[in-house]
C-alpha cells in the first residue's frame, strides 16, 4: 500500500505540470507535399521545446507482484469494455531497444533535436547529415525485434478483445482505385505513432500508421515509393569511403532510425537521387516534426474512435497532437480511457482516465492471459 499511495503521489505531482510540459496547442493547415499530393485539415506533429521530467526507470519500477495488480486492474477496466481501439507510442517500443524521446533515456534528455520537415526538404547540407547519419542507424532500426507488448496486443486483436469495424469511405484513402477495388469495411485496432513496423511484425494487422512508415521512401518531385532497404544500400555504395572514415567514431542509434556521430562534416555525403524519375530527392516516408498526417489517416483513425466505446493509451506522453486529439474526441464522447504508461501524459487531467504507471510489455502479457480464450494460454505464456 505504501507503493501505490507513492504512485498516486507521482501520478499527482506530474499531473500539476502536464499543462506546463504539454501545452495544448493545434495547428490544422493546409499542407502541400512537393510530389503533389495534398494533406487538408490534418493534424499537426511538433515537439515540445518545455522541460522535461524524466520518467523512473521502468525496468525497475515494479515487482512482479505489483505488475500483476496493475494488469489486473486493466484486466478488468478491458472486460468492461467491448470495442477497444488502441493507440501506441515509442514507449512500448523502447523494451525491442529502440530509442524514444521522453522516457527515462530518451533521447531528449541528452540534447537530441529530430530533424524537421522544412529543414529536410529546405537544405541540401540537412539531407547530407540525416543520410550520413542514417548509414549507422538503419540497419540496427530496422532489425529491432517485437517485444512482449507488441505480441501481447497481437493476439488481443486476434481475438477480438480490441479493434472496431466501420463502413469504408471514399474519405479514408489516398485514391479512388483504393477504395472502390477494396473491402467495404475497414477494420481498425492498433493506431501507432510509430514507425518502426514492429506491430505488424507481431503479428497484429488492422493497424494505421499515423507517422508513417521508416521501410519505404519517398521522391518529393514525382511522388514514387521506394524500398527503403535498396536505397540505403545504393546509398552506402556511394559513400563507402566516407562511411569507413566514420566507422571508428562513437554513434548510438537515435529514435528516427539514424545514429549520433561525433563528426560534422556531412559535406561529401552523396545521396542517390529517385530511382523513378531520377531528377527528385527521396525523403523517408514518415511524418517528420513539424509536418502534417495526412488528411486520410486522419479521418479513419477520428471514425474509428468514435465507433469505440473505449481507448487504452500504451507507452506515449501523448505530447504531439496528432494522437492527443483523438484520446480528447474519445473524452468529450464520454468514453472509457485507459493509459498505461511510465511517465506524465497530456490526458493525466482528464476526468475519469484509469492511469496505470507500469512497464508496457509485462503488464500487457499478464492482461493477455487473462483475457485470451484459455487454449491460448499455453501460447500466450510460451510465445510472449
Amino acid at each position: 500500500m505504501a507503493f501505490l499511495h507513492s504512485v498516486d503521489s507521482f501520478r499527482t505531482s506530474i499531473g500539476s505540470l502536464c499543462h506546463k510540459q504539454f501545452p495544448l496547442t493545434r495547428s490544422d493547415r493546409r499542407n502541400v507535399h512537393l510530389s503533389g499530393r495534398t494533406a487538408l485539415q490534418s493534424s499537426f506533429r511538433s515537439s515540445t521545446t518545455k522541460p522535461l521530467i524524466r520518467p523512473p526507470n521502468p525496468q525497475n519500477l515494479l515487482s512482479s507482484q505489483q505488475i500483476q495488480e496493475h494488469a489486473d486492474q486493466l484486466a478488468e477496466w478491458m472486460h468492461a469494455h467491448r470495442q477497444i481501439v488502441v493507440i501506441t507510442g515509442a514507449g512500448l517500443s523502447t523494451e525491442s531497444g529502440i530509442p524514444d524521446y521522453r522516457g527515462h533515456t530518451g533521447s531528449y534528455h541528452e540534447g537530441h533535436k529530430p530533424v524537421l520537415h522544412d529543414q529536410f526538404l529546405s537544405s541540401d547540407h540537412n539531407r547530407q547529415r540525416y543520410w550520413g547519419r542514417s548509414m549507422f542507424g538503419w540497419d540496427k532500426f530496422i532489425n529491432r525485434q517485437p517485444n512482449k507488448g507488441h505480441r501481447a496486443l497481437a493476439l488481443l486483436e486476434q481475438h477480438g478483445r480490441v479493434g472496431v469495424t466501420i463502413p469504408d469511405k471514399l474519405e479514408y484513402h489516398e485514391t479512388e482505385e483504393n477504395f472502390y477495388f477494396g473491402n467495404s469495411l475497414q477494420s481498425l485496432a492498433i493506431i501507432t505513432q510509430n514507425v518502426d513496423r514492429l506491430h505488424h511484425k507481431a503479428g497484429s494487422r488492422d493497424v494505421i500508421e499515423l507517422h508513417g512508415r521508416s521501410d519505404r521512401v519517398v521522391c518529393m518531385h514525382c511522388g514514387a515509393y521506394h524500398d527503403r532497404n535498396e536505397y540505403q544500400q545504393r546509398l552506402q555504395a556511394l559513400n563507402r569511403e566516407w562511411f569507413e572514415q566514420q566507422e571508428l567514431q562513437q554513434h548510438s542509434l537515435r529514435p528516427d532510425g539514424d545514429a549520433e556521430l561525433r563528426t560534422s562534416d556531412y559535406h561529401s555525403v552523396l545521396i542517390p537521387p529517385c530511382p523513378t524519375c531520377q531528377t527528385g530527392f527521396v525523403k523517408p516516408d514518415v511524418v517528420f516534426f513539424g509536418d502534417s498526417v495526412p488528411k486520410q489517416r486522419v479521418e479513419l483513425c477520428r471514425d474509428a474512435v468514435a465507433a469505440a466505446d473505449a481507448v487504452l493509451v500504451v507507452g506515449t506522453s501523448l505530447a504531439v497532437y496528432s494522437a492527443h486529439r483523438h484520446v480528447l474526441a474519445a473524452h468529450q464522447a464520454g468514453k472509457g480511457i485507459a493509459i498505461l504508461n511510465v511517465g506524465p501524459t497530456r490526458a493525466d487531467a482528464l476526468e475519469g482516465v484509469v492511469s496505470i504507471v507500469a512497464p508496457a510489455g509485462p503488464t500487457l502479457v499478464a492482461v493477455a492471459e487473462q483475457l485470451v480464450p484459455p487454449s491460448m494460454t499455453t501460447l500466450a505464456t510460451t510465445t510472449l
